[in-house]
């Protein structure tokens, strides 16, 4: 098998044709001398079961386990092979896939779909949360929800803080331009946005000392008070010094509005940290889903359905 999974079906027809060699990736990604760990005590002395499926009893703590406890996997009943094909499809394509084509794609039923992909979205959400931005950064606010009223600052929308970090770059025309690196999101309650919630977002997610350019706005002050450095840069329609921050904005716009028409409201937070997971990773196309796939041998599941433990038609 090969050290990377390029992302297209063809290599993963290749990787992982049955449940065996799907089966033994998870090994490598969670006990990496190949020895059963139990999850509940630690112990490495259990007898493997005769009538279930990759599964173990520890001899020392006697409960059952499998290499999916304590995964976004466990109990679900769906072929690991569908699990893979799902991370495939979800982490390839920046627009994001909506349940319903997940559905469609794996044969499952909706509401199994829809609580793998939020699973999965989890996994991804988890590993956003482990690092801090630093550097330059650019900050901005965005506001999301039903088309139509009032836009901007003052809308009963869900608002969103955004930072990008970037590098200066000097072009073959001499020019110096803001080239992206790092991006995080965080979803607000409807008229949060004021100093403290910046503080709070900026505290949590960037390094102190970084310097934040921002549009100028009042609430961004906070900023210089506590270990950050503020630049303030008024909106111009001709030299549009934030291009950069607002291009993301448009294309996260254009993710959760074009794919999934409103329905991410519910779990907002994930479907942010879903895009800003895969701009992160952008140019790290050709190991993209196999880390996907070593967080989802190592976060627990957060969504559970009810129907998981049942048997339909196409599944």
């Amino acid at each position: 098998m090969a050290d990377t999974y390029k992302i297209n079906l063809y290599n993963f027809i290749q990787n992982f044709p049955n449940e065996q060699t799907c089966y033994n990736l998870l090994v490598q990604k969670k006990w990496s001398n190949g020895t059963p760990v139990c999850p509940y005590c630690g112990a490495i002395n259990s007898t493997k079961s005769k009538s279930k499926t990759f599964s173990y009893r520890c001899n020392d703590c006697r409960k059952d386990f499998s290499i999916l406890t304590h995964t976004i996997m466990e109990n679900t009943h769906i072929p690991l092979q569908k699990w893979f094909l799902a991370i495939l499809l979800m982490s390839r394509d920046k627009r994001g896939v909506s349940a319903l084509e997940l559905a469609r794609d794996l044969d499952i039923s909706n509401e199994k779909a829809r609580h793998m992909a939020l699973n999965i979205k989890s996994a991804m959400s988890a590993r956003e949360s482990s690092y801090m931005l630093s550097g330059n950064v650019e900050m901005d606010e965005f506001y999301i929800g039903a088309p139509g009223g009032k836009q901007g600052r003052g809308t009963t929308k869900t608002p969103v803080l955004i930072a990008v970090t970037f590098d200066f770059v000097t072009d073959r025309k001499n020019r110096l331009n803001r080239h992206p690196n790092f991006m995080k999101m965080k979803a607000l309650a409807v008229g949060e946005v004021n100093g403290e919630s910046i503080l709070n977002f900026c505290e949590r997610h960037i390094e102190k000392g970084s310097t934040i350019y921002s549009d100028g706005a009042p609430f961004y002050n906070v900023l210089q008070e506590h270990g950050y450095i503020l630049c303030g840069e008024k909106f111009n329609t001709e030299t549009n010094p934030m291009a950069m921050v607002h291009t993301a904005i448009s294309n996260c716009k254009s993710y959760l509005i074009g794919t999934y028409h409103g329905s991410y409201q519910e779990n907002i937070q994930l479907y942010l940290d879903e895009f800003s997971y895969r701009y992160n990773r952008r140019k790290m196309h050709e190991n993209i889903c196999e880390r996907i796939y070593e967080i989802a041998a190592t976060e627990p599941k957060v969504f559970r359905s009810r129907n998981y433990g049942k048997t339909g038609a196409g599944e």
